[in-house]
C-alpha cells in the first residue's frame, strides 16, 4: 500500500509539474497577440475622432465588443495558470483586510460605471493571514466579478469582514437575482458558470485556491434574495 501511495504521490507531482509547464507555454503564446490586439484597439479608438458621428457609433460598438473578449480570453489564461502553480504556492502573514482593500480601489471604478455600488465593512477585523497575495487576490476577483455580473444597475456589492476565534470570513454579497436551488451543489465545479459572462472556471478557481490556503469557500442564496459567497481562512495572529 505504501508503494502504491508513493506512485500515485509522484504521477500526482509529475502531472501538476507537466500542467504548470503547459499552462506557462500556453500564457506565452496567447498574451503576445491579446497585447497586439490591445494596442491596436487603442489606436483604433483614436482614429473615431475622424468619422462621422454614426460611423463613430457603429465602430465604438465594435471596438467594445473586441475589448470585452479580449478581458475574457485573458481572464481565462489567468484562471489556467493559477490553477497550475497552487501546489508551488509560499504564503507569508499579511493584513487580508489591505489586500481587500487594494482590490475594491481597483476595481471601483469599473463597477460604478456599471452602475454598482460597493461596500467594505468590518475589514479591518481579519487581521493577519498567511497567504500568496496574487494568488489569493484572484480568487478575490473572481468573486467579485462573479457578484458584479450577477446585477443589473442600482446593485450593491458588499464585501464585509468578521473573526471568529482562530478564523476570519469575508463575505462577499450581491443583491442580484439570487442563484436556483437545483444550480447551487455544482457552483464550484468547472464549466458550472451560474452567468452567461465569464469563463466557467472562475468560481472553480477561487474554491482552489482558498482550499491550497488551508480555508473554505461556501455559498448562500435564495432567489430574490442575492447571493454571499463566504471565504474562511485560518487566522495568522499569534502564530
Amino acid at each position: 500500500m505504501a508503494r502504491e501511495a508513493r506512485q500515485r504521490s509522484t504521477t500526482q507531482a509529475s502531472s501538476q509539474s507537466l500542467l504548470g509547464h503547459l499552462a506557462g507555454a500556453l500564457s506565452h503564446e496567447i498574451r503576445s497577440p491579446v497585447n497586439a490586439i490591445r494596442l491596436h484597439t487603442d489606436l483604433f479608438e483614436q482614429d473615431l475622432q475622424q468619422l462621422s458621428p454614426e460611423q463613430r457609433t457603429q465602430m465604438a460598438e465594435s471596438l467594445a465588443e473586441i475589448k470585452s473578449e479580449v478581458v475574457h480570453l485573458h481572464d481565462m489564461m489567468q484562471d489556467y495558470l493559477t490553477l497550475a502553480r497552487l501546489a508551488d504556492l509560499q504564503y507569508q502573514p499579511e493584513a487580508l483586510g489591505a489586500v481587500v482593500q487594494a482590490l475594491g480601489l481597483e476595481l471601483q471604478e469599473s463597477l460604478e460605471a456599471r452602475g454598482l455600488t460597493l461596500g467594505l465593512e468590518d475589514l479591518e477585523c481579519l487581521g493577519h493571514v498567511a497567504l500568496h497575495r496574487t494568488t489569493l487576490h484572484r480568487a478575490l476577483y473572481n468573486l467579485v466579478h462573479q457578484a458584479a455580473d450577477a446585477m443589473p444597475p442600482g446593485g450593491i456589492l458588499t464585501l464585509r469582514g468578521r473573526q471568529e476565534g482562530s478564523k476570519v470570513h469575508l463575505e462577499v454579497c450581491d443583491t442580484g437575482p439570487g442563484i436556483p436551488e437545483e444550480e447551487l451543489p455544482g457552483v464550484f465545479e468547472p464549466w458550472q458558470a451560474t452567468r452567461s459572462e465569464g469563463t466557467g472556471l472562475a468560481l472553480y478557481v477561487a474554491h482552489a485556491i482558498v482550499v491550497a490556503h488551508g480555508g473554505t469557500l461556501t455559498v448562500q442564496s435564495s432567489r430574490g434574495q442575492g447571493t454571499t459567497f463566504t471565504m474562511t481562512l485560518p487566522s495568522a495572529e499569534g502564530a
